[in-house]
């Protein structure tokens, strides 16, 4: 029974730090979106300084984005798109 209890919680654990990193990655990606508008507005206005960084903020989250790919290949895409449609709105919606 104790060893039962053990390895439930060892699960428990692990799915909760998944879980949980999964939510950090998502919510890093949805502020480098925020970021990405903000400069897209620069760059639209002409402003090269803005444009470069947005150049280089789209490689990192082209990078960002394959390495979450294959991070979370495992977690059911359900799960990745709902935490994301949540965390996304929340994030974009107080991006100014």
């Amino acid at each position: 029974m104790k060893k039962t209890l053990a390895v439930i919680a060892i699960l428990l654990a692990l799915f909760t730090a998944c879980t949980s990193s999964l939510d950090r990655d998502i919510r890093k990606m949805a502020n480098l979106t925020c970021d990405s508008l903000k400069l897209r507005s620069k760059a639209n206005e002409g402003n090269e300084n803005a444009q470069k960084e947005l150049l280089q903020l789209r490689e990192k989250m082209q990078k960002m984005d394959a390495e979450m790919k294959e991070k979370y290949k495992n977690t059911s895409d359900d799960e990745v798109e709902k935490k994301s449609d949540r965390i996304f709105g929340e994030v974009l919606r107080d991006c100014k």
